[in-house]
């Protein structure tokens, strides 16, 4: 029998979802005799601390969050990482996206219990790991000026907004690029380094980034006007931004990045410490449950709805007694 860690973290969505959610996930690994522990995030940095307490006790962890509770189980487990699983659960889930894991509880679930494991590159900013990107500029200033208020209520809107205001309040500061193994120096105003195709959501910065390939992708913007900044802005949201003469792409295993200046950083759409930035790849570092098709069964959903409903029904007549 298999046994996991479930981790959920509450602030990730909405707590009616959790409820319903939950329970149906539950149902699926009981059905399929897998036994769980049930973790619950209470702070940031709370889901490295559970991964480290169950990293013995566990076959695999099931993460019922988004992107930064994913990063911050892998921070669990700096070496030889156990499998994950994804409920996505998060403002964004943009791994859950690339990897094609069903956003249906059951199927994501299912897809669990199959077993098929993918194993994917991770990517490390100052020891750091993080599984999407990592940026410096104005993309990072948008994070750090995230409401969590609207966040909360409008999910990844609230970034759409903070980076449109940014536009107008930022000031650019110099970054320099240095990528070690293809011996290139650059420098410019925005700096993305990606290890997921997609960009906070469905957007891409490079078409070409594979997040099983053994490298880092890297985006870099030369300049500095509010102007030039709200075209790349709208170049990235109509896809058409590949075809600006202002930028650079670049591939790399070890990227170094530095500024004479405090710019802020974002990693995985979390805030990050400023650079110095010291940046690797962990090629195929870490396995992921991800969906096959014919393990994708329409009823199914149908049929733990049904079963989840009347244990629900049953229960509230059993208070009314």
């Amino acid at each position: 029998m298999s046994h996991t860690c479930i981790i959920v973290n509450p602030k990730a969505g909405k707590k009616i979802f959790i409820n319903i959610y939950l329970p149906l996930v539950l149902s699926v690994f009981d059905e399929h005799g897998i036994s769980y522990q049930i973790e619950y995030t209470k702070k940031p940095g709370y889901a490295t601390e559970i991964t480290k307490k169950y990293l013995d006790k566990v076959d695999f962890f099931t993460i019922f969050g988004g992107d930064g509770t994913i990063k911050e189980v892998i921070a669990g487990m700096p070496e030889n990482p156990k499998p994950i699983g994804i409920i996505p659960f998060g403002t964004v889930n943009v791994l859950a996206l690339d990897l094609g894991i069903p956003f249906d509880p059951i199927r994501a679930a299912t897809t669990i219990v199959y077993g098929l494991k993918k194993y994917i590159d991770v990517g490390f900013i100052n020891l750091q790991p993080f599984v999407l990107m990592a940026s410096i500029g104005i993309d990072a200033e948008a994070v750090h000026n995230v409401n969590l208020n609207v966040k909360k209520f409008f999910g990844k809107v609230a970034y759409i907004t903070s980076a449109i205001k940014s536009i107008f309040i930022y000031k650019p500061h110099r970054i320099k690029v240095e990528i070690l193994d293809q011996h290139i120096v650059d420098s410019g105003y925005i700096a993305i380094i990606s290890n997921s195709r997609f960009y906070a959501g469905k957007f891409t910065i490079d078409e070409n980034t594979k997040v099983d390939d053994g490298i880092l992708n890297l985006f870099l913007f030369k300049r500095n006007s509010i102007l030039d900044t709200f075209r790349l802005f709208m170049g990235v949201l109509t896809k058409s931004h590949s075809k600006m003469k202002d930028i650079a792409f670049y591939t790399g295993k070890k990227i170094l990045i530095s500024s004479g200046k405090k710019v802020k950083v974002q990693v995985d759409g979390d805030k990050a410490s400023y650079p110095p930035l010291d940046i690797s790849i962990k090629p195929s570092f870490l396995p992921v449950f991800v969906s096959e098709e014919r393990f994708v069964m329409p009823e199914m959903t149908k049929k733990y709805m049904k079963r989840f409903f009347k244990k629900l029904i049953k229960e509230r007549k059993s208070y009314q007694v």
